[in-house]
């Protein structure tokens, strides 16, 4: 494992456990570069990481002040109701299942260096026969070892939870809308132009190791996110 995930799975452990406190600031980079006897380029991808997981904000001039990251949403209160192959009148077609070399965006969205391989797998989900979500998912390979066309029929999270026996624990996801592009609006059955809704999902094990990256895109009339908060209570 790189040395920059090692760092961060560290630092990740100590903020949820509260060794490292909430509304606190994180060791300045030097001192960090001390403490765990690394370079510069390390520690800076370790911290780029927290800050993409929500463990910390990096300010300039400040530092890294960590956030609150007590009781965060379980993964399975976040899956929305197209991903589930089980939903009904939901059918999941897999298109492909490969390794490749990841490009830049892909590599830092699941911590790596662009030497290393991940799987790809790319499906359509279907409601009542109609295309709803074009999905992407880039896996982890240290962590779901083998993978083939009907295990990747359903999300990894599901499949390393049920098959491997592995605790997940969060998910950060972030939805943005755009313009479908000529190939989307084929795929999901638009008009060229027509808005896509995009949602990109960074997923963790509860060691903090990176397990997906994934991007779906959905169909503006099919999409639907439900999501649940609750107020903590000071003192």
């Amino acid at each position: 494992m790189p040395k920059y995930q090692d760092l961060y799975q560290d630092l990740a452990k100590k903020i949820r456990e509260g060794t490292i406190k909430e509304d606190t600031w994180l060791p300045s980079e030097p001192q960090l570069m001390e403490q765990y006897g690394t370079g510069k380029d390390t520690v800076r991808k370790a911290l780029s990481m927290l800050a993409q997981d929500g463990y910390i904000q990096k300010e300039h001039g400040k530092g890294s002040l960590v956030l609150h990251v007590e009781n965060q949403p379980q993964l399975l209160d976040l899956a929305a109701y197209p991903y589930l192959p089980e939903a009904p009148g939901c059918e999941t077609k897999v298109h492909s299942v490969r390794l490749i070399q990841p490009t830049g965006e892909i590599a830092r969205s699941l911590g790596y260096t662009a030497r290393h391989k991940v799987w790809k797998v790319q499906r359509t989900r279907c409601i009542d026969g109609e295309p709803a979500v074009l999905e992407t998912d880039y896996i982890d390979p240290t962590i779901v070892t083998d993978l083939d066309m009907d295990s990747a029929r359903i999300p990894a999270w599901q499949h390393v939870q049920d098959e491997l026996g592995l605790d997940v624990g969060y998910s950060r996801k972030e939805i943005t809308l755009r313009p479908a592009s000529a190939r989307e609006a084929s795929g999901l059955r638009l008009q060229p132009g027509q808005l896509v809704v995009v949602v990109r999902s960074w997923t963790s094990l509860e060691d903090a190791r990176r397990l997906e990256y994934t991007v779906a895109k959905h169909h503006p009339d099919k999409f639907r996110y439900t999501d649940f908060l609750r107020k903590n209570k000071k003192g």
